[in-house]
């Protein structure tokens, strides 16, 4: 299983005035141009760049202080955004989305931090959440719940079909457990081998 964790690259590389004004107005613009692409982006496009006409204007008028602070915010800001598409792309398999964007994805590598499959419960009876390590090539997953038999009954397989690698399930039996693994499904007819198991007793 080719499991893949994008990062996004939040550092802002330029420094002089002229390089860093550029930069930050290229990626603000392209934020504005693709909306809808990240929740609550092109809002952030069109604050980062009344942020940007500050900084040119403290630039001009020499207030060093000023605009020192202003691109101290701007790149917080930016690491911000980086972190949102981030989750963006993993959630949707789109490593694309952070050129897109005007980002730059920073490592393509297996996370060694999370598991290929996390599961917990919702706030709701009966419902979890699932976040999955996203698969290269995947347009799906299968999700393989299994709620275990205790005190002699049988085990009860379902499998979810779902398109993104993170959401909500419902339908589960409250005080009842379960085991989840998941599959990467590439075609019609092909998926990749399972994940690992994990357990949850659902609330």
């Amino acid at each position: 299983m080719n499991i893949i964790y994008y990062s996004v690259n939040g550092s802002v590389v330029a420094t002089a005035h002229g390089d860093f004004y550029m930069s930050m107005y290229r990626t603000a613009k392209k934020c504005e141009a693709n909306e809808g692409q990240v929740l609550g982006l092109t809002y952030k496009a069109a604050e980062q760049l009344i942020d940007l006409d500050l900084f040119r204007d403290a630039v001009t008028d020499g207030a060093t202080t000023t605009a020192k602070a202003i691109v101290k915010s701007i790149r917080y800001k930016h690491k911000i955004n980086a972190v949102d598409i981030e989750k963006e792309m993993n959630k949707t398999n789109n490593p694309g989305l952070a050129e897109l964007l005007g980002f730059v994805v920073s490592n393509r590598g297996g996370s060694q931090n999370k598991a290929a499959i996390e599961v917990e419960n919702d706030v709701i009876i009966g419902i979890i959440l699932y976040a999955l390590l996203a698969v290269e090539g995947a347009h799906g997953y299968n999700i393989e719940c299994t709620q275990m038999g205790e005190n002699g009954k049988d085990d009860i397989i379902t499998v979810r079909k779902i398109v993104t690698s993170r959401g909500k399930l419902d339908g589960f039996i409250s005080g009842a457990k379960y085991r989840f693994r998941a599959q990467a499904v590439y075609t019609n007819t092909d998926v990749s081998e399972f994940t690992g198991y994990v357990e949850l007793r659902i609330n």
